[in-house]
């Protein structure tokens, strides 16, 4: 697959992942650990992939959405981060050596989820109002409402996750190229010594949710797996 035709799969399943995240079909490909795979896949990159999502992984199940919190969107996050990484990996092949583009592509993912953040909060307004039409509809007898209700808040959805995943790979695309000219190896040294302090991040919020009666669940034992066989099979 070429670039573009990577970067035209990835802005598709960006839609698709923002749609899984919502009350829709509900496949669990938005957990960073399945987007992030798919996407590396994507890219001919699969070890990235599976590296950041896996990562990713553990702070998504360490900040759960309580108390009607609106969570960070890690799903996008894990998709932008990811295909920037990988493309980042096939440009600089020095620094790609190195490591940097794992990290640039954590910061990027990180990034994107915090920033998209208020979007989902927009969204979740204009569902709250799409409910209430569907809600007045259906006493007046329309049954038909709840179809159309559902459609347009899938959509939307996806509208909205196809923009934020163009957005992402447009504006950190283009920063990457100057940073990893200028830094790139320091980059690669950064994610060596910080790497292990991201995963104890990670695994520490999931431990302190453990402490609070919230057992991890299953995709975390998944990414905890996936992340020591990668990191077991990489090269020193």
């Amino acid at each position: 697959m070429t670039a573009l035709g990577s970067v035209f799969a990835t802005l598709l399943w960006g839609a698709w992942v923002a749609a899984d995240a919502t009350a829709f079909v509900q496949l669990l490909i938005s957990q960073p650990l399945v987007a992030g795979a798919v996407t590396g896949w994507l890219w001919q990159r699969p070890e990235i992939g599976l590296e950041l999502g896996a990562l990713l992984q553990l702070f998504a199940c360490g900040v759960l959405p309580l108390g009607g919190r609106t969570p960070e969107d890690f799903p996008t996050g894990t998709v932008v981060g990811v295909a920037v990484a990988c493309a980042i990996d096939q440009a600089v092949p020095l620094a790609s050596a190195q490591g940097g583009p794992l990290l640039y592509g954590a910061l990027v993912a990180f990034a994107t989820a915090l920033l998209g953040k208020p979007l989902l909060v927009w969204q979740r307004r204009r569902n709250e109002r799409l409910a209430a039409w569907c809600e007045a509809e259906l006493e007046r007898g329309h049954l038909g409402a709840l179809a159309q209700a559902q459609a347009a808040g899938v959509a939307q959805a996806a509208a909205m996750g196809l923009a934020w995943t163009a957005v992402g790979l447009l504006v950190f695309g283009q920063l990457a190229g100057p940073l990893f000219r200028a830094q790139g190896v320091a980059l690669g040294q950064a994610w060596h010594l910080g790497s292990p302090l991201l995963w104890g991040f990670g695994a520490g919020l999931v431990a302190r949710n453990f402490v609070r009666g919230r057992r991890p669940g299953i995709f975390f034992w998944l990414a905890l797996t996936v992340f020591l066989l990668v990191r077991l099979a990489a090269p020193e």
